[in-house]
């Protein structure tokens, strides 16, 4: 498809698939958006600017996945869940910032996000899910929470540049 822009400033829910493999679209207006389902645009190989609401809960499954020229997502405050894979392979993203009102990060989520350089986890989570950053090898500083109890498997395999952690 050749669709490059949407805005679709006044939608509160996408469902499943429904912009997947648009792989002309580079920016996304979901400023009313409460919840985006699985794999919404999943391989939108060129989308690279995502406006999300401030009221949005929840990022489905896959729903950013292979979005390869993502470079930033702000994250609003009101986010509670990101789903499984959410973010695999969006290998331009630099810096991930998540707010206190998760509380569920899906297992694969930043899975092989290679540009990641900084992740703050600023919420009171108690488990990492499996392969979560899963070789984000780039990451320099990582901040985790306080409340951490449990690191699932290979949540941080290949991760080597790590230069600052803090848990706090």
């Amino acid at each position: 498809t050749a669709l490059e822009s949407i805005n679709l400033e006044n939608v509160e829910t996408l469902r499943a698939s429904s912009f997947r493999s648009c792989v002309k679209l580079t920016e996304v207006d979901l400023s009313s958006a409460t919840s985006i389902h699985n794999m919404v645009f999943f391989a939108c190989t060129e989308l690279k600017s995502v406006k999300l609401a401030l009221g949005l809960s929840s990022i489905g499954a896959g729903a950013f996945e292979e979005c390869r020229a993502l470079e930033s997502i702000s994250l609003p405050k009101t986010l509670k869940e990101i789903g499984s894979s959410a973010f695999k392979y969006c290998v331009s993203l630099t810096k991930v910032e998540l707010p206190a009102s998760i509380n569920e990060i899906g297992s694969s989520a930043f899975y092989q996000c290679n540009g990641l350089t900084e992740v703050d986890i600023k919420s009171k989570i108690i488990t990492i899910n499996e392969s979560t950053f899963y070789g984000c090898q780039n990451i320099k500083v990582l901040k985790l929470p306080e409340s951490l109890k449990t690191i699932a498997d290979n949540a941080f395999d290949y991760v080597h540049s790590v230069e600052t952690l803090y848990c706090a």
